[in-house]
């Protein structure tokens, strides 16, 4: 998306790393002492390279007044041996990335502790990251999803079929080949019960419409929570299937926790097939999700109100300055 930005550091005007070198350095002398706070995102600062083990180099050149915060999304943070170690489903089992392992475990923790020794405060957008995080200085941040203002929960109830919709940004982390199974699977009793529409490689305009003319929303089966594809969906007022791990979700605020465990509705490797299968017939259980699912949506996931969370560590911060 073309969001707008007072600066835009484009490294694709070089064709050597030191040049790309010179432009972040550059870029960081012209903003170090032009503001007041630093928020990184991706667990990353500008002069972060991860490839070759060097993380946050600028970090210790920040003005003493300014404050510095960062944001985790995901296997920015996530450590594969101690996720295994956990028990339980995981993406982590299913993952692909050839370098995933120790080495990558350890670069993580390090850029972490980097990261700490500097900044003020640290979000994680997924709750299994927090234990990762030092648990004095981080916390949960929703994701910010603008709100559709037209849209609203509808079902198109003349459809024979239940018209399914999944978004596999990777099939091995959202536990694609569990839901293609259930589905081949429910088909089989219930010969074309069920439409399943993978989305992918679609413009984010392409998709939203795509999303909107399904029934239900499946999101991933194994993280343990959800991500900004669910709330988007929500938002146009979907139901959203979805794994959520008890264990993580008591790091997140009481009541938005109870209020999304009455939204979505929930699936794991082992009873996505029963839960679609429940689905057919039940048209006003899916009108009740999609009811919650919107609600909750627009009340944790509204960008003003994580804007407000925000701002407040920002202001928190600069007063103890």
């Amino acid at each position: 998306m073309d969001y707008p930005a007072d600066s835009i550091v484009d490294l694709s005007g070089s064709s050597t790393a030191l040049g790309r070198w010179y432009l972040l350095l550059k870029a960081f002398l012209s903003v170090r002492a032009r503001y007041d706070v630093f928020h990184f995102n991706w667990g990353s600062s500008l002069f972060t390279m991860r490839g070759i083990n060097l993380q946050h180099l600028e970090l210790p050149f920040y003005p003493d007044t300014a404050a510095l915060f960062a944001t985790y999304n995901g296997c920015d943070a996530r450590q594969k041996l101690p996720t295994l170690a956990k028990g339980g489903f995981s993406a982590c089992e299913h993952c692909v990335v050839r370098d995933c392992g120790p080495a990558l475990d350890r670069s993580r923790e390090a850029g972490i502790i980097k990261m700490e020794r500097h900044a003020q405060h640290l979000w994680a957008l997924n709750p299994d990251l927090l234990p990762f995080l030092p648990s004095q200085r981080s916390g949960f941040l929703p994701y910010a999803v603008p709100i559709v203002e037209k849209a609203r929960p509808q079902r198109n109830e003349g459809r024979r079929r239940l018209r399914v919709a999944h978004a596999p940004t990777n099939r091995e982390i959202k536990g694609t080949a569990f839901l293609l199974n259930a589905v081949e699977q429910i088909n089989r009793r219930h010969p074309d019960a069920i439409e399943l529409v993978l989305v992918e490689g679609k413009s984010h305009a392409e998709a939203l419409e795509i999303y909107g003319a399904a029934d239900v929303i499946v999101d991933q089966l194994l993280i343990g929570w959800y991500g900004a594809f669910a709330v988007e969906t929500m938002m146009l007022g979907k139901p959203v299937v979805v794994r959520i791990d008890a264990r993580d979700a008591h790091a997140v605020p009481g009541p938005m926790r109870e209020e999304l465990l009455q939204a979505v509705i929930q699936a794991d490797p082992n009873t996505i097939e029963e839960v679609l299968e429940g689905l057919l017939d039940s048209p006003a259980k899916l009108t009740g999700h999609a009811e919650a699912c919107f609600e909750y949506a627009r009340r944790w996931h509204d960008p003003v109100h994580v804007a407000s969370l925000t701002v407040a560590k920002y202001e928190e911060a600069l007063k103890a300055k």
